[in-house]
């Protein structure tokens, strides 16, 4: 009896010792694990002379996490600003040889659903604004890895596997010309954007658009 009793107080400081040993190989980056992403929340065009042009669009749910991508692309060279829910947003490129693409992004943790992206200038003659708005996540740094530029149809860019790239063209139909086929080509008004998720590390990365113009693209990660 005395056999069986030790036995089994054995089995239970053995089995207590277990429980307190920690899982690792989980939460790695991110709170609770989460790892970046991004999707594409919607476009508007714009055409008229007022200082601030004002786009409804889904940025989804409010998340401490949540960062904002807006390219524009306008037929002016004037200044411009974003604000999204009256945030301001950090102009990370701009492109400005006669018509303009620019790309603005920031952090923008409040607010749910459909949010105002408004899009202001300072002289604001009668132009076209397009503007394109990707919603990112759980990034490991809010702010933008590398910016390229180009007056033409290719911005060329420094990308790392993994990134997040965005570019914006005014006059342009599709990238898919660039050193990787995009995610997805989009379109409004006079003006194209596309996305990507690298998928390999390159120092001249060619983001390529069916159209010469203006080209802006920025990654994140």
């Amino acid at each position: 009896m005395l056999r069986i009793t030790s036995l089994i107080f054995a089995l239970l400081v053995s089995w207590s010792a277990c429980a307190q040993v920690p899982l690792t190989g989980a939460g790695k980056g991110a709170p609770g694990g989460a790892l970046p992403s991004y999707s594409f929340a919607g476009s508007g065009t714009f055409s008229g002379a007022s200082t601030a042009a004002t786009f409804p669009i889904d940025i989804g749910p409010a998340s401490a996490t949540r960062y904002i991508v807006v390219g524009s692309s306008v037929t002016s060279t004037d200044t411009y600003t974003v604000t999204v829910n009256s945030i301001p947003l950090i102009q990370d490129i701009a492109v400005t040889p006669s018509n303009s693409a620019y790309i603005f992004s920031g952090l923008v943790a409040v607010g749910s659903g459909v949010q105002n992206v408004v899009l202001s200038c300072i002289s604001c003659a009668f132009q076209t604004r397009d503007v394109f708005v990707w919603i990112l996540n759980n990034l490991n740094t809010n702010l933008a890895k590398h910016t390229g530029s180009g007056n033409g149809t290719t911005a060329s860019i420094n990308v790392t596997s993994g990134d997040f790239l965005f570019s914006v063209n005014h006059g342009g139909a599709n990238f898919n010309g660039s050193t990787e086929t995009p995610a997805e080509n989009l379109t409004v008004g006079s003006s194209a954007a596309a996305d990507w998720t690298v998928i390999s590390t390159n120092a001249s990365f060619s983001a390529i658009a069916s159209a010469s113009g203006p080209t802006a693209a920025a990654t994140y990660h």
